[in-house]
């Protein structure tokens, strides 16, 4: 179920327009600018110090007004003192060597106004403020040594360093020795880290990126067998990044497997920036996968690390002979398997394909599922490869197997099926039964639609046409278009014409099915285009009667509905954590959405859509176009979500135009699919999401 979006995007379907007057759910943007003025507070005299005679004041009577109550004398004070240069610096001088005799922020005026002047004396005046009692000024203290890269202050700041708790004036001594380019610094840095043990990811930060300023390589090589996870991790870093630090992939391959987490998690960080260390990788990454068992935690992540290397020759034949390898582990093959799911390559190796087929033919039920879920993710050749079709077509005919896998393995097929016998006939006829889960309809529909059928058993599916759901009814029609017999196209638009989802087709898909078809079926298809193109008062008077029958909804009853396989609503859309993300999320959808934005949503989702789930129009060189989302856009491929359960790919250069369409992936029509009581509990059920 896809919910309406805001008048901005409304899009027209014939001539009906249908457009929701309210918004989608955003957070508040907190932050904004306010002037408060508390009551009774007094206004003080000459607040902006416009009657002071400042062109009369010297240094020492300018230094006294920085602890003026007036913020905007004080800040005038500290320009004019700044101007004064060298003369201005004894005042200050004074004032920020006196803890007793000035208030705090008097001391901090000081240093800042000190910061603005250029010479030997205001910075000898600043760092005298390291050992303020006031952690501010301190701190304004070490900012501005930082600012003027002051390396005179490099025994204090060390000091500090070395002994300090304060972290907020540590991560800024640490700035500042960075900035500085303190010789020899590196080992306290590294010590501090050691010492603090802190979990401040800012004080992290500065550590690191002062490594990273003094690039003291030889040390930061010597760090990588600390005992402590957090100096190991800074040394990497800032070898990684800084100039000539020399990091090479053998120093980081034994620590994938480190024990402590943070280090494994930073190497795997940096590994993934490098994808030229496959091949130098490759044997450390055949230790793991081979070694010792993998923990549940760890296989998502070398997965994933695998995957970033997929396009080296060695890694590749490393995931092939896991993948394919029956003498190895179950964990450590599904890993290799879901490393080339994720990999994201143009073109398959040629050694994958005979891998996956080892593993389809595999004894253990959830290897054969990984096995299949690559196939369907992995891109074909031209040339299918011989070995793997032979193994999904014998899984998918196989009535040893689940349903799911067998429907799996069928739609896997790059061609479909050649030919469909009484049995697989049957089996895939059951699948489409309403009371099925989404994902096994949706799965036969798809290997219906591109299997090569007889004409008595294209007619039989026209016949079923009339009562399958919204969501497999477009996917059915592509079975037609291998047909040109004019018994089948006379049958298709007479089921048509009394189809429950008529409502969710596309006029421009069925006259592409019927274009094919001669003699009497051009002439017939005219009632039923008619039929399709519903007007915009007929759809108004269609929202009235269905909002006569929304009492009575029941909230309880509509989650249910939500979840079930009949509406499917949940195969896209996400309710709190759980459900799909094809579409908008549903979760507050209640608090933003009136009952009459919900139905027409509901019955007419072509009718506007939301921001940034819009559909587009693909169109490719070979002159086939495909409607659905775009999931995923970069220089190399675009990914295009068509239903709930299926994504294709497309290489850039297959691209031939990108256009926005005026057709949404949700299917139209729930309504004919619901009853009225499921669908008034429905209603409730998405009202009540706030």
């Amino acid at each position: 179920m896809r919910t309406a979006a805001s008048s901005s995007s409304t899009r027209a379907v014939g001539t009906s327009s249908v457009t929701p007057t309210s918004q989608l759910w955003k957070p508040d943007i907190l932050g904004a600018i306010y002037r408060v003025r508390r009551v009774g507070a007094t206004v003080p005299a000459d607040p902006r110090g416009q009657k002071i005679e400042w062109n009369k004041l010297g240094p020492d009577a300018m230094a006294a007004l920085l602890a003026d109550p007036r913020p905007a004398v004080r800040e005038r004070a500290m320009k004019r003192l700044a101007k004064l240069g060298a003369a201005a610096v004894p005042p200050l001088a004074a004032i920020a060597a006196n803890p007793p005799s000035q208030e705090a922020a008097t001391r901090e005026a000081a240093v800042w106004a000190l910061t603005r002047i250029d010479s030997p004396e205001a910075r000898s005046a600043v760092r005298v403020a390291f050992r303020d009692p006031d952690s501010t000024v301190r701190q304004a203290a070490l900012h501005s040594a930082s600012l003027w890269r002051d390396s005179d202050a490099a025994p204090d700041l060390l000091a500090l360093l070395a002994n300090s708790t304060d972290l907020a004036n540590v991560r800024v001594a640490a700035e500042c020795l960075g900035r500085c380019g303190v010789r020899g610094a590196s080992t306290p840095l590294l010590a501090a880290i050691r010492r603090l043990a802190s979990d401040d990811r800012f004080l992290d930060h500065a550590f690191t990126f002062a490594l990273i300023e003094l690039a003291d390589a030889v040390t930061l090589r010597q760090s990588l067998g600390d005992s402590d996870p957090r100096v190991v991790r800074s040394a990497l870093i800032a070898l990684d990044q800084m100039e000539g630090g020399g990091l090479e992939p053998a120093r980081v391959a034994p620590l994938l497997s480190a024990t402590q987490p943070l280090i494994r998690d930073t190497a795997s960080w940096i590994v993934g920036r490098h994808r030229d260390w496959g091949g130098a990788l490759a044997d450390a990454m055949r230790a793991r996968l081979t070694g010792p068992a993998i923990a549940e935690a760890d296989r998502g992540e070398l997965a994933r690390q695998l995957a970033v290397f997929a396009r080296s020759p060695e890694v590749q034949q490393l995931l092939a002979e896991v993948a394919g390898g029956a003498a190895l582990s179950k964990d450590s093959r599904v890993v290799a398997l879901l490393a080339m799911r994720e990999a994201g390559l143009r073109e398959t190796p040629a050694l994958w394909f005979a891998a996956v087929a080892r593993a389809v033919a595999d004894s253990r039920e959830e290897m054969v599922r990984e096995a299949v879920s690559t196939a369907r993710a992995l891109p074909w050749p031209k040339q299918p490869a011989e070995v793997l079709v032979a193994a999904l077509d014998g899984l998918g005919k196989s009535a040893g197997h689940p349903a799911a896998v067998r429907l799996d393995a069928l739609a896997a097929l790059p061609t479909g099926l050649s030919a469909v016998d009484l049995p697989l006939w049957k089996f895939l006829l059951e699948q489409l039964a309403p009371e099925q889960p989404v994902t096994a309809r949706n799965a036969s529909a798809t290997v219906l639609s591109r299997a090569r059928l007889s004409a008595e058993q294209l007619l039989e599916l026209a016949e079923l046409l009339k009562t399958v759901g919204p969501l497999e009814a477009d996917r059915l029609l592509g079975a037609f278009e291998q047909s040109t017999d004019e018994r089948v196209g006379l049958a298709l638009v007479a089921a048509l014409l009394e189809a429950k989802s008529l409502a969710s087709l596309r006029q421009d898909a069925v006259k592409t099915r019927l274009s094919k078809y001669s003699g009497q079926v051009p002439a017939n298809a005219e009632a039923l285009y008619l039929a399709m193109n519903a007007d915009l008062g007929k759809q108004r008077a269609r929202i009235e009667q269905l909002m006569g029958q929304l009492s009575g909804g029941d909230v309880r009853r509509g989650q249910a509905v939500f979840h079930s396989t009949k509406a499917a609503c949940s195969s896209c859309h996400a309710m709190g954590y759980l459900g799909g993300r094809v579409g908008p999320d549903l979760t507050r959808i209640g608090g933003i959405r009136a009952e009459r934005d919900l139905l027409e949503a509901l019955v007419y989702p072509n009718a506007s859509f939301v921001r940034s789930y819009e559909p587009v129009v693909v169109v490719l060189s070979s002159g086939k176009t495909y409607n659905g989302l775009v999931k995923k856009d970069n220089a190399e491929e675009l990914v295009l979500a068509i239903n709930a359960t299926e994504e294709l790919r497309f290489a850039r250069e297959d691209i031939e135009e990108i256009r926005p369409s005026i057709v949404s992936v949700m299917p139209s029509g729930l309504d004919q699919q619901l009853s009225p009581q499921e669908l008034a509990d429905l209603i409730a059920f998405l009202r009540s999401a706030k």
